[in-house]
């Protein structure tokens, strides 16, 4: 039998458990075995989890592919076409100018999230950072419970999302329309 059949064959039986005649090998001299195919032999096994530091550098590295991603959006957006009201027409490999902001903002949202994702990943860190540097400054030891962190967590994640509204709705309301009159 060749090595990669051993691989994903099974023994029907425990050696001491065959009688005579299948510790002979029956027929061919071999033990007997049933042959099991990858996928069943893979659906036997136990499944190993990600461990945490696997986690973090799979996120790690989809945010850097993010990152080249709204580079890339943004050098040709900023870079490639001629200013937004200029762009009216050109199109690069298919797309107009529009099409290009749509996928660069698609780029910094999904950005964003593994961000986020990112965030919520280190959270621990952060909170044992910040305590351990407020009781350096005060001299004082701090410490914080896991609903505590959760509870600062979401709190900072709350004030941060208010100030980016609050941001896009004064923004919202200052816009005015431009002079596009040249002036000579």
């Amino acid at each position: 039998m060749t090595m990669a059949a051993h691989m994903h064959v099974r023994h029907r039986k425990s050696f001491k458990d065959q009688s005579p005649h299948e510790k002979s090998g029956s027929n061919s001299g071999e033990p007997s075995f049933d042959r099991v195919s990858p996928r069943e032999s893979r659906a036997s096994r136990p499944r190993k989890k990600l461990s945490k530091s696997a986690i973090n550098f799979i996120v790690d590295v989809v945010l850097l592919f993010s990152f080249m991603a709204v580079l890339w959006t943004t050098s040709v957006v900023q870079f490639v076409f001629p200013a937004g009201t200029q762009a009216v027409g050109y199109t690069l490999w298919g797309h107009s100018y529009d099409t290009w902001s749509s996928i660069q903002s698609g780029t910094i949202a999904v950005f964003a999230m593994l961000v986020l994702l990112h965030l919520i990943l280190h959270w621990q860190w952060i909170c044992a950072f910040i305590t351990s540097r407020l009781s350096k400054l005060t001299g004082r030891r701090f410490l914080m419970g896991e609903s505590s962190k959760t509870l600062y967590g979401v709190g900072t994640l709350i004030i941060v999302l208010t100030i980016l509204g609050v941001l896009i709705v004064l923004a919202e309301f200052q816009i005015k329309p431009g002079d596009y009159s040249i002036h000579m």
